[in-house]
């Protein structure tokens, strides 16, 4: 019994010590060359400046006007660009927002009497009204926004991801000793993303065009204890006190970054990335078939030029995995008998498959459909 307890009690012990939160960190890259490292674009008369840093990432943006007259934002000619979709910045929306406001009127009175330890006691009674007022305000978004000389106004509406990615080169639930990543350049990003803003200056019909592009480059998870620190903040009610306060800080934050919380138990993954770690089935594989000796390096496998003996593949029934077979008798241009070896207990059989699904490898090692 006493050795139960001491394991349990060591069960508990890691248990408690296992992060519950981890976070996915996103690094960015500009594929503009117009963008600063600190993610400023500029020009004569504005300047519009990035922070991706915020849970999911902000992909908004502020714009300073320079100049000395009006500028004028066309929102219905602005979008947020994201694997070459586009997302209206301007989409005719009615805001409401609430207002309320309090009044009252009293008066007092005093009372004198007798309290029930016999002395005499003096209270004061009021009575009055009280009244509120509240009113609903509302405002039709505006299609066009007008910044005035020498002022900012911020542009917020769409998140750079909403799903952690997975990705098998990266370990899911990490530990502070697990730092693995994987990088991507612009051609391979599971998310390029940018701005298009198009603007005009006061007294001129000229439209500027601004096309600011981004691009996901590199992605890690860190469980939350390596994420965040914890540091001693100031007491703002007593500077001087020796009390403790910490407060978490992030490790990473800057703003060409972003991150995305999940738990132990997350659920929703983007998987769009899975493929970029070659699986068993996408390796190259040897030359191990005829094809190679007899149509060259590369073979362009005709239906009619299918032999007995040939090795071909055919798609599982139960997986996404290819298996091999051997053509044993061609039926058909449309049907071949093929063995292949049962992947549960280890026999050979024959079936009879249609030609349209068998498979052949390609000189990149790539699964090809017989061509017809």
């Amino acid at each position: 019994m006493k050795n139960f307890f001491k394991l349990l009690l060591f069960s508990s012990f890691f248990t408690n010590c296992a992060p519950s939160s981890y976070y996915q960190l996103f690094e960015t890259k500009s594929n503009s060359s117009d963008i600063t490292k600190d993610l400023k674009y500029e020009d004569e008369i504005c300047i519009i400046s990035y922070d991706f840093w915020s849970d999911k990432g902000s992909s908004g943006f502020s714009i300073y006007n320079k100049s000395d007259k009006n500028i004028f934002i066309d929102k219905n000619k602005c979008f947020f660009i994201k694997n070459k979709i586009a997302y209206d910045y301007f989409r005719n929306r009615t805001f409401s927002y609430s207002e309320s406001v309090g009044a009252s009127n009293m008066a007092t009175k005093a009372v004198t009497g007798i309290n029930k330890y016999g002395y005499i006691q003096q209270n004061k009674i009021g009575a009055g009204i009280s009244t509120s007022k509240g009113e609903s305000v509302t405002y039709i978004e505006k299609e066009v926004v007008c910044i005035p000389p020498k002022t900012i106004k911020l542009f917020y509406e769409y998140s750079i991801s909403n799903l952690p990615f997975r990705h098998c080169d990266i370990k899911k639930y990490p530990n502070k000793k697990d730092n693995s990543s994987v990088s991507f350049n612009y051609s391979d990003s599971p998310v390029k993303f940018g701005n298009i803003i198009v603007y005009s200056l006061d007294g001129n019909n000229t439209e500027n065009f601004i096309n600011n592009e981004f691009y996901i480059s590199r992605i890690t998870n860190y469980p939350s204890t390596t994420f965040k620190t914890s540091v001693n903040g100031i007491n703002c009610d007593n500077p001087d006190s020796y009390t403790t306060n910490y407060v978490k800080v992030f490790n990473f934050k800057s703003k060409d970054k972003f991150y995305i919380k999940y738990s132990g138990t997350n659920s929703g993954w983007n998987t769009s990335i899975l493929t970029e770690k070659k699986s068993s089935e996408n390796k190259v594989a040897p030359k191990d078939n005829s094809f190679y000796k007899e149509y060259g390096e590369k073979p362009s496998l005709k239906v009619e030029d299918v032999k007995v003996g040939d090795v071909l593949y055919f798609n599982s029934n139960f997986s996404s995995s290819k298996i091999k077979c051997e053509v044993t008798q061609i039926i058909s241009l449309e049907k071949f008998e093929v063995e292949y070896q049962d992947g549960v207990n280890g026999r050979k059989k024959k079936r009879k498959i249609s030609s349209k699904y068998v498979l052949y490898l390609n000189n990149e090692g790539k699964y090809t459909y017989l061509k017809r």
